[in-house]
């Protein structure tokens, strides 16, 4: 829901020749459809990623890919997982999902 965020985001995608590949919203991810969605992306605490598990599980179509950033989701099976870098040399690990 942070717009400069979502811009940043959609002028990175664009840099890279991916803006016919992606979309971002601005909406609460606890309200807004996910039923279109092809991969989501979290970035909340294991805590609070169990709150839309169920969720996304009645929504998300099966192949969608779930990448949460640094906590897992609890209750799922995780694909694999991976230790990234950003540019700013900080550490993350990456959690893939598929419904």
């Amino acid at each position: 829901m942070d717009e400069k965020l979502r811009r940043h985001a959609e002028a990175e995608v664009r840099e890279y020749g991916l803006g016919e590949r992606f979309s971002f919203r601005s909406e609460d991810f606890f309200k807004c459809d996910l039923r279109d969605a092809t991969v989501v992306t979290l970035y909340l605490l294991t805590q609070v990623n169990g709150y839309p598990g169920p969720r996304m599980a009645s929504q998300l179509a099966k192949g969608t890919r779930v990448v949460s950033l640094d906590y897992p989701v609890p209750g799922w099976r995780e694909e694999k997982s991976a230790e990234v870098k950003s540019e700013g040399n900080v550490e993350y690990t990456l959690h893939l999902y598929r419904r």
